[in-house]
């Protein structure tokens, strides 16, 4: 049984409480993967046992989200023209607008609802993965908008598809081409750089998000591309995208949730691009039909596939996996043309088989999550608590413990390469005293389901841990548990 749970927690979230424990690993993977994402939370922690779907008018499509951003934008001009505000003033006003107009707040506690309270944890396991691979950095204002759309969208709904899919919908999503500065590149022969040049203003490329497409999302650096070859990537990428800043005609006519094709036109390049022995341009003068090309040629890629599996097995199995467990994931990557249910069972039926033979240290995010689900603690505001948060505690906003944890996707001013997945990173005094101080959150004011001896004995929790944890009170025995080397890494 402990070794059940070791499992569920290196590849899951951990078993509440109230769950029934799966009899069969290898079926309940299948079961996992197949099984539809929930949204459940709760409406308010005055009455956290009520778990319900998430409402509906707190889920908002792409199109709700520009606009939005656009009503916060004139909100930014609106104060920035009174000139009876200073900036702090101005600061201020635009916090509290934000707070009760942005979608932001609901976003991450909706995030958080959902790993504690729906069942469906190696599906959340996975987007947390693919989320890290394919990082966004966007804070929490107009911009940060966009990251549920694209957890939700562009990678979730991509999961029980192919790799080529998920890299097509990744790569011209609002949230990565905002990001990565797409919708400030414009290519050498685009109406945009021809009306600058008249103008006598700015304008040419931005290879960011080339860049990363080569290095960090596909072939990596071993492919041996030079900087001519990722500026004809950045030529291909030119016109992707939309302008979250900018309330444009493309974005006016939107009527559906849709990103998969260029709404910068006047930005892209024009003619032919010959990049990777390939030679890439498209009708109407423009690269539209160009990047079709290019992401196939690269999801394809023997380094690609090579790169991508190694990681996956970084993640769940091991920091340094053997050869044998990454030629498991490469053969079925290769045997089912990229399909991500396969891969994805691939290397989860291999975390199984090597449980007993290998340890991960687990990411503080992680950790935290699988701490209050186990308990069936309470501890994130609920949906009705997110606009009345000054009658709520500190540890109850989500907001404030994605900064204690120190690592989440609502997070500013990260690099691309995202989160590490070395142990070594993680294992710091200061990461430590974090996860102490999130463990005696969660004994003083989650009301844990159980004793902490009792969660301890089904974890198989060591005799000498053990021995602690009864002869404390139980709030500091929720601490002895909840960060000791078993729960610590798994």
């Amino acid at each position: 049984m402990d070794k059940l749970h070791r499992f569920a927690r290196r590849v899951g979230l951990g078993f509440r409480p109230d769950e029934k424990l799966p009899s069969n690993p290898v079926q309940w993977i299948e079961s996992q993967l197949n099984q539809p994402r929930e949204f459940l939370g709760i409406a308010s922690l005055s009455d956290p046992s009520s778990i319900q779907e998430w409402p509906a008018k707190y889920s908002f499509d792409i199109r709700q989200r520009y606009e939005m951003g656009f009503a916060y934008r004139k909100q930014i001009n609106k104060h920035e023209n009174n000139a009876s505000l200073n900036a702090a003033e101005i600061r201020q006003r635009l916090r509290l607008w934000a707070q009760e107009n942005l979608p932001t707040r609901h976003d991450e506690t909706r995030f958080f609802h959902r790993a504690i309270y729906a069942s469906d944890q190696i599906r959340q396991r996975l987007l947390y993965f693919w989320a890290n691979h394919f990082f966004v950095s966007l804070g929490i204002t107009d911009r940060g908008m966009l990251i549920a759309d694209y957890l939700e969208r562009a990678l979730e709904t991509q999961l029980d598809g192919s790799f080529r899919d998920l890299l097509w919908n990744v790569t011209t999503s609002p949230a990565m081409t905002n990001y990565l500065d797409n919708i400030r590149s414009s290519g050498e022969k685009s109406d945009n750089v021809k009306w600058a040049r008249q103008n006598k203003r700015q304008a040419g490329l931005n290879d960011n998000l080339a860049r990363e497409l080569l290095e960090l999302h596909t072939v990596t650096p071993e492919f041996g591309y030079t900087e001519d070859e990722i500026r004809l990537v950045a030529k291909i990428l030119a016109g992707w995208g939309m302008d979250v800043s900018n309330e444009g005609d493309d974005v006016k006519r939107m009527t559906r949730p849709d990103f998969a094709h260029p709404h910068l036109k006047h930005m892209a390049e024009k003619g032919k691009i010959k990049v990777f022995e390939m030679a890439l341009g498209s009708q109407f003068g423009t690269n539209e039909k160009a990047l079709p090309r290019l992401i196939d040629f690269l999801a394809n890629h023997p380094l690609t596939i090579r790169h991508l599996s190694t990681k996956l097995c970084q993640h769940f199995i091991s920091d340094t996996p053997a050869n044998s467990d990454i030629e498991v994931v490469q053969k079925a990557w290769v045997d089912s043309d990229g399909d991500l249910i396969a891969i994805h069972k691939a290397v989860l039926t291999r975390t199984w088989q090597r449980i007993d033979e290998t340890v991960k240290f687990q990411w503080p995010l992680t950790w935290f999550l699988q701490a209050v689900r186990s308990t069936g603690a309470s501890v994130i505001q609920g949906w009705d608590d997110v606009h009345t948060e000054s009658s709520l505690r500190y540890e109850a906003k989500a907001r404030q413990i994605t900064r204690e944890i120190g690592q989440g996707f609502w997070l500013s001013d990260l690099q691309p390469n995202g989160f590490s997945q070395r142990s070594e990173d993680w294992m710091s005094p200061a990461h430590i005293e974090r996860r102490l101080k999130l463990a005696s959150m969660i004994a003083n004011y989650g009301n844990p389901q159980m004793r902490p001896v009792q969660l301890a004995s089904t974890l198989g929790i060591s005799p000498s841990v053990e021995e602690a944890i009864v002869s404390a009170t139980p709030e500091t025995g929720w601490v002895i548990l909840l960060c000791s080397p078993e729960m610590l890494e798994v």
